[in-house]
């Protein structure tokens, strides 16, 4: 059933492979339904390859659907038994994802209260440091690295820097990518110059990465709940909101503002609780 194999099913049509390719999976699900030659033909020759569309783009509510338009009752089992497989998978994936989370934020964390705590005795002692960039922008009078950290992780959660990423030009995209990488790397050498505000930067880029992730979550527990797999939808709820739990508080002593915003955002972490 896997998807790749739509060039043995239709061999004049690879559209919808290259859907699937550039994650429009919803998108081919929907062509691969239209394929079909016959109305009243049965949904096995469409089927499994729009249900394994579905189900390499994790549309839990689409594999429902598609089942539900079995040709057999033996069909369906075959695939509820398939959904019921790849759901427990991506229960794994997003657990190992909510530890690894948890485990980088505490730890970069970690380092940013040590950087900051060194930088504050050096001030108290009258030996500030302002070699290299940001301390050239410290003595001009720029933004210091929590406010500048704080006005992107703010705008992070909030989503409007991937609108204005949209909306901005290919030259300053590139500006902004180049950037972006050079936060990256200052933020992953214990000793350099940025490591502050690289550090400040893969914070806020973990709270997003994880603000995002709460809709999917959602939605899995949402379907591992009507597959009768309660077990799983708990612990994925355990899971995830135990991550959050841990990112909110250890946020709230760097941005308390944002620390809010991404406790508002994932009060729903567990919206659809198994019962």
């Amino acid at each position: 059933y896997a998807y790749k194999d739509l060039a043995v099913l239709f061999p004049h049509c690879t559209f919808p492979a290259r859907l699937c390719e550039a994650g429009r999976h919803a998108d081919a699900v929907l062509l691969l339904s239209s394929l079909r030659p016959d109305p009243a033909a049965p949904v096995a020759i469409t089927g499994p390859s729009a249900f394994s569309a579905a189900l390499d783009g994790c549309l839990w509510q689409r594999c429902e659907l598609l089942i539900a338009q079995a040709a057999s009752q033996s069909e369906a089992a075959e695939l509820r038994s398939t959904l019921i497989e790849a759901a427990r998978q991506a229960v794994e994936r997003e657990a190992d994802d909510a530890a690894n989370d948890t485990a980088q934020f505490a730890e970069q964390r970690d380092r940013l209260i040590r950087l900051r705590t060194e930088r504050e005795a050096r001030a108290a002692g009258g030996g500030l440091d302002y070699s290299g960039q940001q301390g050239r922008q410290q003595r001009a009078g720029a933004v210091g690295p929590d406010d500048d950290a704080f006005s992107d992780v703010g705008s992070t959660v909030s989503r409007a820097s991937s609108a204005s990423l949209t909306s901005a030009s290919s030259g300053t995209r590139k500006s902004r990518r180049k950037a972006k990488r050079k936060l990256e790397t200052a933020g992953a050498k214990p000793g350099h110059p940025l490591e502050e505000l690289g550090l400040l930067n893969s914070l806020a880029d973990c709270l997003a990465r994880r603000s995002r992730r709460q809709t999917q979550a959602r939605q899995l527990c949402a379907a591992l709940t009507g597959l009768g797999q309660h077990a799983e939808a708990w612990r994925l709820q355990r899971a995830v909101s135990a991550c959050l739990t841990r990112l909110t508080c250890g946020s709230a002593s760097i941005w308390p503002n944002a620390a809010a915003a991404i406790e508002d955002d994932a009060s729903g972490a567990g919206g659809s609780s198994a019962t």
